[in-house]
């Protein structure tokens, strides 16, 4: 008996069936993929976040941008890592490798309405820096929130912020209180500082210090005509104060004033107290 093969007509059939059923289980299939790889990296986003907040509780008095609404931090993956807040064995679903202290990721902290905090993973190599002049809200330990203004940065993973008070603290001083020569290296204002800061207990002695000359001419400040005006940064001068600086005459000290002016002034006349603290992130 003669077996019967398939007509062109059948086959274009079979074709046609084929290619229907081609073209509706291959999209359900590509976005069974691609949820599943969407939910892999949420839990991967999930478990950093977490590890984040564990981060942020042990270490709360150095995020000090964090104390009020709307304050970003900017942490690395690495320091996570390093902390042993999240564990090295998690696998990266974009990579496919180990986490390591070398992962280009970044997670942005953000202080909501509700006082507590959004996050939101970046890849990137670049850790965020502080920009002269941003401006932070900090409690140095008193229970006194106070706002602070960025007169310098460095650093990469590890960066050390140098923070100006946006305004003074205490009374005005003399800038010497044993004499009328500046070789008394700043004791009235010192010691008045030192008094006016006792119960900042978050703050080194080590890293609290005056303003002094050459921070403000890295700022614009000019010692040849005796001015702020000429910084681009007007909070310098919004008020009276004392330098550590000692003025080229002997019974003078550098001060700037809420006018703007910046130069000598005699050790005896009382200017204001505008405390400057270096913080060093992720220790």
């Amino acid at each position: 008996m003669k077996k019967r093969g398939f007509t062109l007509v059948e086959l274009l059939g079979v074709f046609s069936l084929t290619a229907i059923i081609l073209l509706v289980a291959v999209p359900t299939v590509t976005s069974m993929l691609k949820k599943a790889k969407h939910d892999q990296y949420d839990s991967f986003k999930q478990d950093i976040f977490l590890a984040t907040e564990a981060y942020i509780g042990v270490n709360h008095a150095d995020f000090y941008e964090l104390k009020n609404q709307g304050g970003k931090a900017y942490i690395n993956l690495g320091d996570l890592l390093a902390s042993d807040f999240l564990s090295s064995t998690i696998v990266d679903p974009n990579t496919g490798k180990k986490l390591s202290q070398e992962a280009n990721y970044t997670i942005i902290v953000t202080t909501n309405s509700k006082k507590t905090y959004d996050y939101e993973l970046i890849e990137t190599t670049v850790y965020h820096p502080y920009e002269v002049g941003d401006i932070i809200t900090y409690d140095p330990g008193d229970g006194v929130v106070r706002e602070w203004i960025v007169m310098e940065s460095s650093g990469t993973n590890l960066e050390t912020v140098k923070i100006i008070l946006n305004e003074n603290i205490g009374s005005d001083v003399a800038w010497c209180v044993s004499g009328t020569s500046n070789t008394c290296s700043a004791d009235g204002v010192l010691a008045a500082m030192s008094l006016a800061t006792s119960k900042w207990i978050y703050v080194d002695s080590a890293n609290l210090k005056l303003a002094t000359s050459s921070d403000l001419v890295a700022l614009g400040c000019s010692t040849s005509t005796n001015t702020c005006t000429t910084s681009s940064y007007p909070w310098i001068y919004s008020t009276s104060y004392w330098t550590s600086t000692a003025g080229t005459v002997s019974t003078t000290a550098i001060r700037v004033g809420s006018n703007g002016y910046f130069g000598e002034n005699s050790v005896s006349n009382l200017y204001g107290i505008r405390p400057v603290i270096i913080l060093t992130k992720y220790k």
